[in-house]
């Protein structure tokens, strides 16, 4: 299926708390047709299942469940659908500043915020963090006020401390608000959506776009910044 403009997607916070917290059984939130984008961050645990992910410019796969984290308007596909077969799937949404902005300037909160710039360009974790965080995901889902924020805290401190992750994209493939060639740069991630089984030449890229090779370059170099 090929992806439009991406659709913008309203979040509301869970209520009594000051981001969302939810969890979804076996085909309960299958969006893997919905290409769309969120200021809201994301982190989504799939429980054990297998399939295919589309964040930003990166398609690839997972197995065994997934762990990633989404960072604010970043464009991307839901990653369960019928065919996943995963157990359940946690979906945690929060703004960035969801604490107030200058908390992100106090020490203790460093490495935190140190990942969610990271996590601008997409962010996996890798299979000892996926089980361990996955779990601390549920029992935090299942707290209430001030615990389960306490809990959010410590499980978004853990990830920022582990060496154990993957960057999805080369570049920060988020949406600055609104970017003017939105066509333009959908007509490329589709086609690259399309062949990426294929080597897709640089010529071809700025053929499709109508554009000489130093111009495309110069053009997707400021649009990926």
């Amino acid at each position: 299926m090929k992806h439009v403009n991406p659709s913008f997607e309203a979040v509301r916070p869970t209520i009594g708390s000051s981001f969302t917290s939810l969890k979804f059984l076996t085909n309960e939130n299958i969006k893997s047709h919905v290409w769309h984008y969120h200021p809201e961050v994301e982190l989504i645990f799939v429980c054990k299942g297998s399939g295919k992910r589309q964040i930003g410019s990166s398609i690839t796969y997972f197995s065994e469940g997934d762990l990633v984290l989404i960072g604010s308007n970043l464009p991307h596909c839901g990653l369960t659908n019928e065919s996943t077969h995963n157990e359940y799937e946690m979906v945690i949404q929060f703004k960035p500043d969801f604490l107030g902005e200058p908390i992100w300037d106090i020490p203790e909160m460093q490495r935190i915020s140190s990942l969610l710039e990271k996590s601008k360009a997409g962010i996996v974790f890798g299979e000892d963090v996926k089980k361990r965080i996955g779990k601390e995901i549920v029992e935090m889902h299942e707290a209430s006020s001030l615990d389960r924020l306490c809990r959010f805290l410590k499980i978004l401190d853990e990830l920022a401390v582990t060496q154990d992750y993957r960057i999805l994209n080369a570049g920060k493939y988020y949406l600055q608000t609104q970017i003017e060639d939105n066509e333009r740069i959908n007509l490329i991630f589709n086609y690259v959506k399309d062949h990426f089984k294929e080597a897709i030449t640089l010529e071809e890229m700025a053929d499709l776009a109508n554009m000489k090779v130093p111009s495309f370059c110069r053009y997707f170099k400021k649009n990926h910044k």
